[in-house]
């Protein structure tokens, strides 16, 4: 079966702001990735491919929340797991393509009748989770904490904010001559992210990823809230 790998397009947007991250708790979708889970995955190698999976499967992308579906309802690393699998194969189904649609009909005829309201219960913590929305907030939390705060509240986007700031990042001259390599090492890198964050341009990139997600999780939120119950 071919599925066509989804990114969601908040998620590419990403990749100009982390750039300048000095704390990447964020992971973000990435080809080189992705190219590698299939990769390991053709060879069996299922353990390994698992691991960049799920990864990719948190921050977003369907094809990984399929193969994730797939690999716990076969047991490929494993005893098999029902209950993961239809869980993952929920949240991929928003696709709305055909082929997961059917892979998540399939799972759900594989549940044996006294077990489904239990599993369709417990899937709704991965699916609130790793859903476009769940993904989208946490994004959103991410950018505005990843968002230079030079003035004010750390809850006020100011692109404005940042302009007359000047960063001078000399080590030598802050530190003196005897200092620790690691401490130098971390306090330069650092003074570099944030001098390279409130430049103009990085600045209004990351303000345009925070209203496009502000507006995406508003349109998203109006749809009501999300609730779990048995497929029809």
């Amino acid at each position: 079966m071919h599925i066509k790998k989804l990114l969601l397009t908040f998620v590419l947007l990403s990749g100009s702001q982390t750039v300048f991250a000095s704390n990447q708790e964020f992971y973000v979708i990435n080809e080189s990735d992705i190219a590698k889970a299939d990769e390991l995955f053709q060879n069996e190698q299922y353990e390994e491919s698992q691991q960049l999976y799920s990864q990719l499967a948190k921050a977003g992308d369907k094809y990984s929340q399929y193969i994730l579906s797939v690999i716990y309802m076969n047991g490929l690393t494993g005893e098999k797991n029902i209950e993961k699998a239809y869980a993952w194969a929920r949240v991929a189904k928003e696709d709305g393509s055909k082929e997961l649609s059917q892979h998540f009909d399939y799972i759900k005829s594989l549940i044996p009748l006294e077990q489904k309201e239990q599993i369709v219960k417990s899937s709704t913590d991965i699916y609130r989770q790793y859903s476009n929305l769940g993904v989208a907030e946490n994004y959103l939390a991410y950018l505005k904490d990843e968002f230079p705060k030079c003035t004010g509240s750390r809850l006020k986007i100011n692109v404005n904010a940042c302009e007359r700031v000047q960063v001078a990042c000399n080590i030598n001259s802050v530190w003196g001559g005897n200092t620790i390599p690691d401490l130098v090492s971390t306090f330069g890198k650092d003074c570099l992210e944030f001098a390279a964050k409130i430049q103009p341009e990085n600045l209004k990139k990351m303000k345009a990823g925070i209203d496009l997600m502000e507006e995406y999780i508003q349109e998203e939120r109006k749809k009501g809230s999300v609730i779990i119950t048995e497929e029809k």
